[in-house]
């Protein structure tokens, strides 16, 4: 579920390919080591399960899911090949976000995982592929440019049959309790996993899951008789996504499949704040954290963590920032600390010729690096169109596609800087407009410190009527501050009391 989940949370917040077993060919990959993962069986095999299931968000269907199991007999010894596709759309006002992904598991007869392919396609736009594999003592993930290794745990379980192997061995009991470890794409290693059981019996088994990575979520999940997923119901905050078995494919109108998000969105406040974007301090109360928050996430650029009076409740202090001091440009050789700000990934690819010329035209003669950031927000703000219809592009898509949401849009103004030699990052966090704080994304350059910048506001200085709650930098990585521990936030229920405003002094 929490794959699925990131895709819905990035599409809730305005952040965010064929059948199984298709033929079309995956984009190449740009690491040798792919070529050392053990190969996927050529052979098809006889499927040993195959189930559709729809899902629902906020109680209508917004998708659906098509999996398929397999059981090859290799050179190797016994293999387990576990394939799916999925579909979900998410209806965004007249918009809509489409994302289909394509799964295959290759795994040992105790349910290890060996070998992951994943390729995700949001509607007509590139295809992102993840492959994993065990190369001697290590667990490789690759993702376009992106390499990132583990070392290999020989007991951690693929996600398709974490329940059947734990569960299928013996008869469960209500109260039983496994832990377990299985390899989660998105953080390019493994997540920590707790299932207990809440009732047994003919008619099937209940059952809590946990994981790592979403913490603080609980997952309901009812097995039938085969220890397979019949349904699976998760809820953060407002939002609520089930997961239910069906007999066949579902058919989704786009009218009957129309969910309104908008609710998600909005965070009210307490009080209105008059000209939000002269607000030169502010202090507010956030409440509804997930528990794994702690006062490290309000550090940041004119922002602080002030207290912690209650598990979930931060006061932070907000203040707008001046211009930086003049930083030279193109910039000297930077921290060790900022290379990942810098790196090409799948998202910010560096190697796209459209995005070097960009953002070296932008720039041409800037005196320093703030100018030169300056230029890049602008032209973003400027050349790309506020479009919903895609839940997290990348960089190069949303410079083909001269459109995007604030996720999109700060994307490429990170790759922007990045191309021209500025460490960048995006922010998620809340902003002030029109009576209450929205779900939003900015990015921040480094010009001799951190300096935030808000290509979909089209601004340069942001007051303190933004709040600042994660940073992202674009990579695969299992820190939860960048993780799906930062996604998370943007599905909880929060509460902002505003303390106090200040407005400039005349």
């Amino acid at each position: 579920m929490d794959r699925r989940l990131l895709i819905l949370l990035l599409a809730c917040s305005g952040w965010l390919s064929g059948l199984v077993g298709c033929k079309k060919a995956e984009p190449p990959d740009d690491h040798s080591e792919v070529s050392s993962f053990e190969p996927f069986p050529e052979d098809g095999g006889q499927p040993e399960s195959e189930r559709w299931y729809l899902f629902e968000l906020q109680g209508k269907p917004t998708g659906w899911l098509h999996a398929r199991f397999t059981r090859h007999q290799t050179s190797r010894g016994v293999r387990w090949v576990a394939s799916s596709e999925e579909l979900i759309i998410v209806h965004r006002g007249a918009e809509k976000i489409q994302s289909r992904t394509l799964e295959k598991h290759l795994e040992n007869q105790s349910g290890q995982l060996l070998r992951f392919w994943q390729m995700v396609q949001e509607q007509d736009g590139e295809k992102v592929v993840i492959q994993a594999g065990k190369v001697k003592t290590d667990l490789i993930t690759v993702r376009g440019p992106e390499i990132r290794r583990v070392p290999f745990e020989s007991q951690a379980l693929a996600r398709h049959h974490c329940f059947k192997f734990l569960l299928g061995r013996e008869t469960p009991k209500s109260g039983n309790v496994k832990n377990f470890r299985s390899y989660d794409p998105s953080q390019a290693g493994y997540a920590d996993n707790r299932i207990v059981v809440k009732s047994a019996g003919p008619g099937g088994t209940k059952l809590e899951h946990t994981t790592s990575s979403l913490p603080g979520i609980i997952t309901l999940v009812r097995l039938d008789a085969d220890f397979l997923i019949d349904r699976a119901e998760f809820q953060i905050g407002a939002m609520q996504l089930v997961q239910r078995r069906v007999e066949k494919k579902p058919v989704l109108e786009d009218e009957g499949a129309a969910v309104d998000i908008d609710p998600l969105m909005v965070v009210p406040s307490n009080v209105p704040i008059e000209n939000p974007r002269a607000a030169v301090l502010a202090k507010y109360r956030i409440e509804g954290l997930p528990d794994h928050v702690d006062s490290d996430w309000f550090s940041g650029p004119g922002q602080k963590a002030l207290k912690n009076p209650a598990p979930g409740t931060f006061v932070i202090k907000v203040e707008k920032l001046d211009d930086p001091p003049p930083a030279p440009f193109p910039q000297q050789p930077q921290k060790p600390e900022l290379s990942k700000y810098l790196a090409s990934t799948a998202l910010t690819r560096l190697d796209d010729p459209e995005i070097k010329k960009t953002a070296r035209k932008a720039t041409a003669g800037a005196p320093d690096a703030w100018t030169a950031a300056r230029r890049l927000r602008r032209w973003v703000s400027e050349e790309i169109e506020g479009s919903m219809g895609m839940g997290f592009a990348s960089a190069s898509q949303t410079l083909k596609n001269r459109e995007g949401d604030c996720s999109e849009q700060s994307v490429l103004l990170a790759a922007l800087a990045r191309s021209a030699g500025i460490p960048a990052r995006c922010v998620m966090g809340l902003v002030y407009q029109d009576g209450s704080f929205f779900r939003h994304m900015w990015t921040e350059v480094w010009v001799g410190r951190w300096q935030p910048l808000d290509p979909a506001q089209a601004t340069d200085y942001i007051s303190a009527a933004w709040i600042r709650l994660a940073v992202h930098s674009l990579q695969l990585t299992d820190d939860q501050k960048s993780g799906g521990g930062a996604l998370v936030l943007f599905g909880a229920k929060l509460k902002v009391t505003v303390e106090e405003i200040e407005a400039p002094r005349r």
